[in-house]
């Protein structure tokens, strides 16, 4: 039978302030779901909208044959939840209040898998600059949303916490799909990261050797705290979800979330 292995991965902007981390990640292992959000940084409650966004993926995604139109709807969702439960709770200092109004906002990529006859079928939604990278043998065969390091900017599309304002991103919501075969590797992951990846993917097996053979959240922030001081990658929070496609599934509780606490614990 074949699975996915999980292993999600992160590291603060500032590693001497984890609860300032603004990213998020999540899944569900028994239902193939896969989520990594990017928390804009001058947001209102930037976290914890990210939070929402990868939570309310793996708990109910859309369709996996959804268009961009259907998509588009299911992000009204969690933005909807998130008005009703800051409508039961109004801020009470003006400056909240203000912030409150003008929303959250957050880079967003999911990703879940069904079986098929010739192994994994795969679906991906994605608004922003969160990237979903798909290697196999060691050759990047498939980058979505962006796919060439130079289309990385300032100001990339973001979901809003205002369901009203979701029609903004009609045409600036993707969707993709593909197909795996065991020994593939997906790699999920916010900007900085991503883009740092992508740039290194025309060498082939070095970089993503090094992925694979990061071992837990320590391994991880060393490999970051390397890369910035090489000036490799950009100081930025960062998050990877990596999904190796193994002939049998052998991982990890059946949902998962990074907490916004300190490195390496769950809730």
């Amino acid at each position: 039978m074949i699975g996915i292995l999980p292993n999600l991965f992160w590291v603060a902007k500032d590693e001497r302030a984890p609860g300032d981390w603004e990213d998020a990640g999540a899944f569900d292992s028994r239902n193939s779901r896969f989520a990594v959000a990017d928390g804009a940084s001058a947001a209102y409650r930037a976290r914890e909208w990210a939070m929402r966004l990868v939570e309310c993926y793996v708990t109910a995604p859309p369709p996996p044959n959804a268009d961009e139109s259907a998509a588009l709807r299911w992000f009204a969702t969690p933005a909807r939840s998130w008005q009703d439960e800051s409508n039961g709770s109004e801020p009470t200092l003006w400056y909240q209040q203000n912030a409150e109004i003008r929303g959250s906002f957050a880079a967003f990529l999911g990703a879940c898998f069904s079986r098929s006859a010739a192994g994994l079928v795969w679906h991906a939604i994605a608004v922003g600059d969160c990237c979903l990278l798909h290697i196999r043998d060691n050759l990047l065969i498939a980058a979505f949303p962006i796919s060439d390091p130079a289309e990385f900017g300032r100001s990339p599309d973001l979901v809003p916490t205002a369901e009203q304002s979701l029609e903004r991103l009609r045409n600036k919501v993707k969707v993709t799909s593909g197909n795996a075969v065991p020994g593939d590797l997906f790699l999920l992951c916010s900007d900085a990261l991503a883009k740092f990846l992508l740039a290194e993917a025309p060498r082939g097996e070095p970089v993503w050797t090094a992925v694979k053979s990061i071992v837990d959240n320590d391994d991880f922030v060393r490999l970051i705290r390397y890369l910035r001081r090489e000036n490799a990658i950009e100081i930025d929070d960062v998050t990877l979800l990596r999904l190796a496609v193994v002939e049998s599934s052998t991982g990890g509780r059946r949902r998962d979330t990074v907490s916004r606490k300190e490195p390496g614990t769950r809730r």
